[in-house]
Order: C-alpha cells, then sequence, then structure tokens
C-alpha cells in the first residue's frame, strides 16, 4: 500500500482529526494513490464522507504514513518513524522524533493555504452577504466541547432576539437547546448550514476552517489549547473574530452588513478549500522521492 492514514477516532475526541484525515485521503485518491484509513480508538470500523475506517491493531504496512493523533501513545508514534517515512499533523504537541514530514503550524505545510479541508469545501463560489442578519448557527464539535454550546446559543438569542437560532448538537451529546434556539442533530457536512447562516460562532478548530471557506462571517472561540494556532492564523487573515465566550453576545450584535461583507472577502482569500489537495502533492512527493 502506498500510504496509510491514522486518526484519533475515539467518541470522546470529536470528529475534527477524521473529518481533516478523510479530506487528505480523498485528496491522495484524486492524485491516484492506493490509501488505507485506520481509526485509532475507534470500537469498529466507522465511515466518513465516504471514507471506510477500521480500527488500528497494529502498524500499518505502507510507505508513507499520515498520523493525526494525541492519544496514540509516543513510543508507537515514535516506531511508526523507524519502519515507514512519516507525515504527522502538528497542533501544538510533542512530535515524535524522526517524522519526514510536519503538517501544521511548525512544519512546511502550516498556514491557512493547507488547511485541509473536505471536498464539499474545495472552491465554493464567492459569499453573497445578506443586507440583515436573519440566521447564526452555534457549532462548538463534539467530544469534551459537545456541551459548550448551549450557553452561546442563549446568550445569542438574548442578544438577537428578533433573529433565528439555530444549535448544532453533535453525536453522543444529550442536551436540549434553549428556549426559541432550534436544534439540528449532527449534520454531517455542515456546508448547508453554513451557506444558510449569516454569523457562524464557532469553537476555534476545523469547524472554523470550513465556515471561512464559505465565507460566512465567523465567530471562533479557542476553546481548548491546541485551537489556538488556527485561531491566531484566522485573526492574523481578518477571516474570522476571535473571541472569548463572555464576548460574544456583543460581538454578533455588532456584525452590521459592511463587517461581514469584509470578513466574507478575507476568509475566502485566506481559505479557498484547496489544502488538503496541496497537502496531498506534497504527500506524493515524499512517497516518489522516498526522502
Amino acid at each position: 500500500m502506498s500510504f496509510a492514514v491514522i486518526a484519533d477516532g475515539a467518541p470522546d475526541v470529536g470528529l475534527g482529526h477524521l473529518a481533516r484525515c478523510s479530506a487528505v485521503a480523498t485528496a491522495l485518491r484524486v492524485h491516484g494513490h492506493e490509501v488505507s484509513t485506520y481509526a485509532y480508538g475507534a470500537a469498529g470500523p466507522l465511515e466518513f464522507d465516504r471514507v471506510l475506517w477500521r480500527p488500528l491493531e497494529g502498524p500499518p504496512d505502507a510507505a508513507v504514513v499520515v498520523l493525526d493523533t494525541y492519544t496514540l501513545p509516543m513510543d508507537a508514534r515514535a516506531a511508526l518513524a523507524v519502519r515507514t517515512r512519516l507525515a504527522v499533523f502538528d497542533d501544538g504537541g510533542e512530535l515524535p522524533p524522526g517524522a519526514a514530514l510536519v503538517i501544521g503550524r511548525s512544519g512546511e505545510l502550516g498556514g491557512l493555504r493547507h488547511a485541509p479541508l473536505r471536498a464539499h469545501f474545495w472552491g465554493l463560489p464567492e459569499r453573497r452577504v445578506r443586507e440583515r442578519v436573519r440566521r447564526v448557527l452555534v457549532t462548538t464539535g463534539g467530544g469534551s466541547l459537545r456541551d459548550v454550546g448551549v450557553d452561546l446559543a442563549r446568550a445569542v438569542k438574548d442578544a438577537l432576539p428578533d433573529v433565528t437560532v439555530a444549535l448544532v448538537r453533535a453525536p453522543l451529546a444529550t442536551f436540549e437547546a434553549p428556549s426559541g434556539v432550534a436544534l439540528l442533530d449532527a449534520p454531517n457536512p455542515l456546508l448547508t448550514e453554513f451557506l444558510a447562516a449569516d454569523i457562524v460562532v464557532t469553537a476555534a478548530g476545523q469547524t472554523s476552517l470550513e465556515a471561512a471557506a464559505t465565507g460566512v462571517a465567523t465567530v471562533a472561540l479557542p476553546l481548548v489549547e491546541n485551537q489556538s494556532h488556527n485561531a491566531a492564523a484566522l485573526d492574523a487573515a481578518g477571516a474570522a473574530l476571535i473571541v472569548a465566550p463572555e464576548a460574544v453576545p456583543g460581538t454578533v450584535a455588532g456584525l452590521d452588513f459592511t463587517r461581514r461583507a469584509e470578513l466574507a472577502r478575507a476568509a475566502q482569500a485566506a481559505v479557498d478549500g484547496y489544502g488538503a489537495l496541496r497537502i496531498a502533492f506534497r504527500l506524493g512527493r515524499l512517497h516518489a522521492s522516498g526522502e
């Protein structure tokens, strides 16, 4: 097998790892490569964006392994770097010694240009910004953050009582929506919801990058440490507003047409959706050269 992709896939870690690695696996296949995919921590096979993920039961037999995990023990990661060419995603944690390629904050494939978005977000049309805010979407993802959106949605509804506010409920979450807030059960992907919304309030993980690609006015919250790099990159590009939870109501209330149009232009210029294809091209060079 040319490539194997390993991503965190346990129910309590959220879907960001599977989302971006499914994008990379799809892009590698578009480039004509054979790819096997493994979800570390998954109880059984699962499918994400038509990519079948099998539980990881041992080191895969592949020329290049793409690794996206913070739960696989470091000795297992280091062993992969010894037996194969290893490309690793860097979200700010410790990296295994001997990695041939780093994707993300400290590597050559960093920045918003290499944001690995799913195929739904490749090359979206220019955003048409509405004069009035009609709909706000709140989503904080899965894993440990899956319940955080309840208070955010309530605060947004209080700040914008005449606007439709919708709250995404991730898999395994059991909360009910606050009064006056619509509940959406884990739509996958969120593309249709992003296109329908005028403002998105989201954790500053993979979902914030997807939102930016659609040009929707994005208010992003770095709720855990490994989201800080995304937040900083989006902020530097003017592609999203980065705020603390307590600042969300005032921020969404102040997003007039002019500011939302500015955010749309900057976001789609910074995040064009083709990052996974660029990563796949560089991985193909790694495979071909044996470097």
